[in-house]
């Protein structure tokens, strides 16, 4: 893939995203009604998460790491959820953070590897929360990870 195709594929991966990402979890003082849940908007978002769930998955990306560690959708469904509940729930610069870190490569592979060496739960969100904010510099997530002491300092 070209440079130009690469980040045509890019633009229309985050133009998806965000769509999708306001569908799971609304923004702007919406919040997600009982309805939503159990009622006739359950299946809008039970569809739009299974979407974005196969964006993620699809992205050449993301898919070496699934592959690279063995993991499937539903595997990126519980980070997900286990992000949302140590703290990630919250929309941050544009991306509601629980789901942006299971559709970057990024944020997933810290994650993931945050997790095989028993770092916290909280404290893996936590770094991830910061860098979702802007406080810690892209690539610096990649640079922890593979630090053989796991120190977090940016």
């Amino acid at each position: 893939m070209g440079y130009f195709s690469m980040l045509w594929y890019s633009i229309i991966k985050s133009r998806q995203l965000k769509k999708l990402q306001s569908i799971i979890e609304p923004q702007n003082n919406e919040r997600l009604r009982f309805d939503d849940l159990i009622g006739p908007g359950a299946d809008r978002h039970k569809e739009a998460l299974e979407e974005y769930l196969d964006l993620c998955a699809t992205d050449p990306n993301i898919m070496k790491l699934l592959q690279e560690y063995s993991l499937s959708q539903d595997d990126l469904c519980d980070i997900y959820l286990k992000s949302k509940i140590h703290g990630l729930g919250h929309w941050v610069n544009g991306h509601y953070a629980a789901l942006s870190t299971i559709a970057y490569y990024e944020s997933l592979r810290f994650y993931i590897l945050a997790e095989q060496h028993d770092i916290n739960a909280f404290e893996r969100c936590e770094m991830l929360m910061q860098y979702w904010c802007g406080q810690i510099p892209q690539g610096w997530l990649n640079a922890a990870a593979n630090q053989p002491l796991w120190t977090f300092s940016p």
